[in-house]
């Protein structure tokens, strides 16, 4: 069965050397365990893991955990799968209940002692996390996404059909306009009342919808909560990588460049995409492993691009360019 993978964000608005920074390196460690996994080597691939886990002080993510744990319990290695699979992290995070009742990877330690107080722990977590969970409240912010879209999708018909500067076009700005307050009121709600909600709160999908309704506002409004973003991602209440993704939409909408490479935009011509202007790209994947973000060439791989860093600096004049602006 395909192993768990970590969210990737999917926002869209000469090979980099991995050195010897931690981060990078661990990565890609990370990388070739998950190869040797695919290739059915699953004795090297639970070896290059422990590797990988040591560059981090084993202070390890719980899907890392769990994918090293299955190629252990495929290399019938059972004391090393439940060495990963009872780590702090597991224990204290892990709640894909439904996926590892289900897992065939792990088949082999079904008749350990062990996996039946395994599989208790996890379902504790998940019941823990449903119960924090606000399904009404992520309903009611899916509906004003939904809405927000919807309208945000028929703009290009709409200029087509009608002009950019009549009266039908003015109503319907109007419209977009009070879309937009209302984001803004149901956020500073939710906000007044509990402060930023947190992942248990929201869940992974309600915490994705949203970033996409804070993002959609104007930057006057949307960068106002970023110091509760920042504060709640210290506390550890809401997921990194979003925080990275604000911080990255805020700059460029200034037109600054952005620190973790999260922002892509598409050449109309060409339909091809392009990396909007970045900050010291040589040391992207530095910073974004300092957050647990997978390496940059990792996350574009869904737009069909490929990162070279020293191309990208080549590149970046005629990027600006073709925006119309110089970004600091």
């Amino acid at each position: 069965m395909k192993k768990i993978t970590n969210l990737i964000l999917l926002i869209l608005t000469t090979s980099v050397s991995f050195g010897q920074n931690p981060s990078n390196e661990y990565y890609k460690l990370v990388t070739k365990a998950d190869s040797l996994y695919e290739a059915k080597d699953y004795l090297n691939s639970g070896s290059v893991y422990s590797r990988a886990f040591e560059i981090k002080g084993w202070k390890i993510r719980a899907n890392d955990r769990y994918n090293a744990a299955c190629s252990w319990a495929l290399a019938k290695v059972p004391d090393s799968s439940f060495y990963q699979l009872e780590s702090k992290e597991i224990k204290r995070s892990y709640t894909n209940y439904d996926h590892t009742i289900i897992d065939e990877d792990l088949a082999s330690l079904h008749n350990d002692k062990r996996w039946a107080a395994f599989l208790k722990e996890v379902k504790r977590n998940k019941l823990k996390k449903e119960a924090k969970l606000n399904s009404i409240l992520v309903t009611e912010l899916k509906a004003l996404n939904d809405e927000n879209q919807n309208l945000l999708k028929d703009m290009p018909e709409f200029v087509n059909k009608n002009g950019s500067n009549t009266q039908k076009m003015l109503a319907f700005n109007k419209t977009i306009d009070e879309g937009k307050t209302k984001i803004k009121q149901k956020i500073d709600a939710i906000i007044a009342k509990d402060g930023w909600p947190s992942s248990d709160l929201l869940g992974l999908k309600g915490e994705y919808i949203l970033s996409a309704l804070v993002m959609s506002l104007d930057l006057k409004d949307s960068k106002k909560y970023l110091p509760l973003i920042k504060e709640s991602v210290k506390k550890g209440e809401s997921m990194p990588e979003y925080l990275a993704m604000y911080e990255d939409r805020f700059l460029t909408m200034q037109n600054k460049k952005q620190i973790y490479g999260t922002q892509v935009g598409q050449d109309p011509q060409t339909k091809t995409y392009y990396i909007l202007p970045l900050k010291d790209p040589e040391n992207v994947d530095k910073r974004r492993g300092e957050i647990y973000l997978s390496p940059l060439s990792e996350y574009i791989k869904v737009w069909k691009m490929k990162w070279d860093a020293k191309q990208y600096i080549k590149d970046l004049p005629s990027i600006e360019k073709k925006l119309g602006s110089h970004y600091q």
